[in-house]
């Protein structure tokens, strides 16, 4: 594929993607694309393109979206290839195939292995979703892209088939089921945190259990974990939505997100969002308060002050909270959050919070608001998983008062 085809660069949650294109479609959507990816000077793309990368963003920001309309150049793949790409594309986002169902609706079972090496080779990553494909029996098979099957688990778990693996070794047939009904955050099974623990959920509830009788009672009130993180958005993206969606309704904060990602062909820039002006940001529905807000984090991110997310993996929970509490707008609470379901940190207690002060209160003070104070001690109990049962406390206020 000749590399000085008309391309693009532009950052996603997921990372950096490179994407080239003809005059009947794409040719090529790549992620983490090096340097000798493509040759020649980016260009602008033009309106059908970023159309495609305006799907590309939605879809790895947590919306799932089709693909269908965009046009594709595959003129450069084989026959066989083509037919596998096209076969491919026909599976939506959560559900899969195998290798073998997908030789097998081309007309010839004996194609398994032919269909993996055209998969292997598949120029137009995610709008040909390789990812969706299997090897037998559930299994991951391959994915050829930077980061492997690590990628292809995070692409899956996005899309709500897989729960990414964390303190559950294999999510049960159960969890499964349902992940691939799409209900997402109803499995059983599902609580994703950071660290690969080889613990089951049963095993986690009795042991909060047997250290706090009256939460293991609030646990079996209220069922199964259904404790979900993503694990795709940059620490830089998590916190433009942050900042946006601060005291207004999440239909309000969506808007003005696509508002913003529409006239800046994408999650803007750091740079590109430095510079904007207070006119530009307003007219997408951002406040002045907020505006100011995005402009410093842009700054501090173009200056290298935000911390890559290979870099937050690397701290602790109080040294990202002071850090990333730097840029206004973005207070403890905030981070917290960015701490739990995005980073899967297993011990994060926010006891500002409202909603873990009334479930507090009803589990354990007959009602009465809880203070601060009053979560922090009884909490020591609860380490090294305070998240989770920060969690049920959220659920408690949700049930019947009695």
């Amino acid at each position: 594929m000749n590399p000085r085809m008309a391309h693009a660069r532009f950052d996603t949650a997921l990372g950096s993607f490179g994407i080239a294109w003809s005059k009947r479609g794409l040719t090529r959507l790549a992620f983490a694309p090096g340097a000798s990816t493509f040759e020649g000077e980016p260009q602008p793309p033009p309106p059908k393109v970023r159309r495609a990368i305006a799907l590309v963003h939605a879809h790895l920001g947590g919306s799932a979206q089709r693909f269908d309309e965009v046009a594709l150049d595959l003129s450069q793949a084989s026959a066989l290839e083509q037919r596998v790409y096209e076969a491919a594309r026909r599976i939506q986002s959560g559900r899969t195939a195998t290798y073998g169902e997908l030789a097998k609706a081309l007309g010839n079972p004996g194609l398994s292995r032919a269909v993996g090496g055209a998969l292997g080779r598949n120029p137009i990553i995610l709008i040909v979703p390789c990812h969706r494909v299997l090897a037998a029996n559930g299994k991951p098979g391959g994915f050829s892209a930077p980061g492997g099957l690590d990628t292809k688990r995070a692409l899956l778990e996005l899309e709500g088939y897989w729960p990414m693996p964390s303190l559950f070794e294999e999510p049960p047939r159960a969890a499964r089921r349902t992940a691939r009904a799409g209900q997402r955050g109803d499995a059983q099974g599902s609580l994703a945190l950071e660290g690969g623990l080889a613990v089951d959920e049963a095993a986690l509830r009795a042991r909060l259990a047997q250290a706090d009788p009256e939460l293991g009672a609030l646990m079996a009130k209220v069922g199964p974990l259904a404790l979900r993180r993503n694990a795709l958005r940059s620490p830089y993206e998590a916190l433009i939505r942050a900042i946006i969606g601060q005291q207004i309704t999440g239909a309000a904060a969506r808007s003005i997100l696509e508002k913003l990602t529409r006239a800046f062909g994408g999650m803007p820039t750091p740079e590109a969002l430095r510079d904007a002006t207070e006119e530009a940001l307003r007219a997408c529905g951002v406040s002045r308060g907020k505006a100011l807000s995005l402009r410093d984090l842009a700054t501090r991110a173009a200056n290298g002050e935000i911390p890559t997310l290979a870099a937050l993996k690397t701290l602790g929970d109080e040294p990202i909270i002071e850090r990333l509490t730097q840029v206004r707008g973005i207070g403890r609470w905030t981070v917290q959050m960015m701490l739990m379901f995005h980073l899967g940190r297993p011990d994060v207690l926010p006891v500002n919070d409202l909603g873990i002060q009334k479930g507090f209160g009803r589990v354990f003070l007959d009602g009465k608001l809880a203070t601060p104070e009053q979560i922090h001690a009884r909490a020591e109990r609860w380490r090294p998983y305070r998240t989770v049962a920060s969690w049920y406390l959220w659920r408690a206020t949700e049930l019947p008062q009695p």
